[in-house]
């Protein structure tokens, strides 16, 4: 069994779109979704709340809203830092902001609750492009040396430079992390877009971590994969499944590249009943794709084409 966990603030319409990628695309004998998300406003939340009336036909699909708390109950959590960046982290944080939410303790509930022996995450600006199997033997490869084995399903040949020494596995790709570049596709050792691992292993690893963000969770297990070299051996399959998207940012951690499309305006768009979809490059050589324009379609009104 699989547990898939999706990250989302702020952006319904993007979500709807991996959403609907995913019931197309993913073949897996048992798995289940778990959205865990956020809103700065009630606008936003209404469109959540649609998301919700859209998809309650999905039993395999639920949706957990993140509740803010006072930061000074986050003040425990950082004794659970394994590293100065950490703590320099929470220093910053707690001093910036007012209120924090309950982000690390519902996401660690949610894995531990869950009893799939495996898990894999996702962010809400990430779309799958083909037929995805996740069968046994994936899960049985991964879970046979647990604190070692990854499969990425973002990954695939030609993709982001790929370096010399990828080797083929039978159907699959194969290599080394601590071989390669720390901050590349084929160095970083966790990731929050689509690398399946065994939950035991991932649990472990978030309990040694103060996170309190998925940008945060994914720069500091990292770090800490590395330090205890962790999660070290990856395949993947020839081709990538999916792509992300990033057509605008809804955090303040990283200063990742954009296109700056309006969330609100992909909001309203989406509270009038209009989808997303992305268009596909020709030729596929990057796991983040910068469109030139999006579309977005209604089942009775004429499209819109946003211009990025």
């Amino acid at each position: 069994m699989l547990q898939i966990i999706i990250f989302s603030f702020n952006r319904a319409m993007q979500l709807n779109t991996l959403l609907n990628s995913m019931i197309r695309d993913i073949e897996a004998k048992d798995y289940t979704i778990d959205v865990l998300y956020n809103v700065s406003s009630d606008v936003f939340n209404q469109g959540y709340e649609k998301l919700k009336q859209d998809y309650q036909s999905y039993q395999h699909i639920h949706f957990i809203k993140e509740t803010t708390v006072s930061k000074l109950l986050a003040i425990p959590e950082v004794f659970h830092a394994s590293c100065k960046k950490e703590y320099k982290y929470f220093l910053k944080t707690f001093l910036k902001k007012k209120k924090k939410t309950n982000f690390r303790k519902a996401l660690l509930r949610l894995l531990t609750e869950n009893q799939a022996a495996n898990v894999m995450f996702l962010t809400d600006d990430a779309c799958f492009i083909e037929k995805t199997t996740i069968g046994n033997d994936i899960t049985e490869w991964i879970n046979a040396d647990p604190y070692s084995h990854q499969f990425s399903l973002r990954t695939g040949k030609g993709m982001n430079e790929e370096p010399q020494g990828i080797q083929t596995v039978g159907n699959y790709l194969e290599w080394k992390y601590f071989n390669y570049e720390f901050f590349t596709l084929w160095g970083y050792l966790f990731s929050v877009d689509a690398h399946i691992y065994n939950k035991e292993a991932i649990v472990k690893a978030l309990r040694h971590c103060y996170f309190d963000n998925p940008n945060s969770l994914e720069s500091y297990v990292s770090v800490f994969a590395q330090k205890k070299k962790h999660f070290g051996t990856g395949r993947a399959f020839t081709k990538t499944r999916l792509l992300s998207f990033p057509i605008n940012i809804v955090q303040h951690v990283a200063d990742n590249k954009s296109l700056n499309i309006s969330v609100e305006t992909l909001n309203d768009y989406y509270l009038k009943g209009y989808t997303l979809e992305y268009p596909l490059p020709d030729h596929i050589t990057t796991f983040q794709v910068y469109p030139k324009r999006l579309t977005l379609n209604h089942p009775t009104k004429e499209r819109v084409v946003l211009t990025t």
